[in-house]
């Protein structure tokens, strides 16, 4: 039996997949409570939708990119006050072309961030890291 024939089969019983994308896992704390919120990559940025942190706060995380391929163009980040007319832009920040390193010890792509409400002194805190997906 030759080695193309037998990888398949070695890879479906361990679990293993010959094809994995990245994806970046935000964790986000405020007031103690902590939500992890995972961004894919995708080709059209407008469907991403925000997470709601605490009634308080929207977090929008976007990776762009060919999933297939597991490049990455580019990411935002968006932190959003929740206001009585509406969302107010805290914070953005974004990376073109960042540098996709999945393994366990790799350093966080965005370091600890921290946003402040403008009113009734609320925050919360978002550090982002890769790792990788079935896509």
């Amino acid at each position: 039996m030759t080695l193309h024939r037998i990888l398949p089969v070695v890879m479906a019983l361990s679990g293993a997949s010959a094809h994995t994308a990245p994806a970046l896992r935000c964790v986000i704390d405020s007031t103690g409570n902590t939500l992890t919120h995972e961004a894919r990559i995708t080709n059209n940025p407008y469907a991403v939708q925000p997470v709601s942190v605490n009634r308080h706060f929207r977090f929008k995380a976007v990776v762009v990119g060919d999933a297939q391929a597991g490049t990455v163009d580019h990411v935002q980040l968006y932190t959003q006050y929740q206001g009585a007319r509406g969302p107010v832009l805290l914070h953005q920040v974004g990376y073109t072309r960042p540098v996709v390193n999945t393994a366990p010890q790799a350093p966080s792509l965005t370091g600890l961030h921290w946003v402040y409400s403008p009113q009734r002194e609320r925050q919360f805190q978002f550090e982002c890291r890769w790792h990788e997906v079935q896509p």
